[in-house]
């Protein structure tokens, strides 16, 4: 179940920077960017506006995190920020064969699989695939039906974003 504290604007830029793995610039340098590097809500850009320093929604900083680690692979920021937010801002209901068995379970943007493994997976080449590019793995699941290209880079998001939610729980600890 998702929390509502995960869209509430609270750490600051040096809290997300540390904990997405990008520096202060780098992290000021995407948000600043046209077209967009970071994708920040309205009410975000607003605060941002007032003169108000940038504060960050731990979904956000999920999207920073995922970025950071697409670009060390390659991709450029706003191609990796685009397959970013199709988790941190993308969901899906359940999807079922006409027998009734469980296909697909339900995910809500910027949460894991309740089960399996949650992967996103970005293909060489592309500029964003139209289709799911995050994906549920049960435990069972064969490599082969994961990727539909031979060229693919592949985060495991249950590993990312344990990470990064310690990473920020250890900074609102040491406010």
């Amino acid at each position: 179940m998702p929390d509502p504290a995960d869209h509430v604007p609270y750490y600051t830029s040096a809290e997300t920077a540390s904990a997405a793995g990008v520096s202060v610039d780098t992290l000021k340098n995407w948000v600043s960017r046209k077209p967009q590097v970071i994708l920040m809500t309205q009410e975000e850009r607003e605060e941002v506006g007032r003169g108000r320093p940038i504060l960050f929604s731990a979904q956000r900083v999920i999207q920073v995190a995922i970025t950071a680690r697409l670009v060390s692979m390659g991709w450029q920021p706003r191609a990796a920020t685009m397959l970013a937010k199709d988790f941190t801002d993308g969901g899906h209901d359940e999807s079922r064969t006409p027998d009734g068995r469980v296909v697909r379970p339900a995910r809500d943007p910027g949460q894991l699989y309740p089960d399996g493994t949650t992967l996103l997976v970005a293909y060489s080449g592309a500029t964003v695939w139209s289709g799911p590019n995050v994906l549920h793995v049960a435990p069972d699941t064969p490599w082969t039906l994961v990727l539909r290209e031979e060229a693919a880079a592949v985060l495991d998001l249950n590993r990312l974003v344990q990470g990064v939610r310690f990473r920020l729980a250890e900074a609102k600890a040491n406010r």
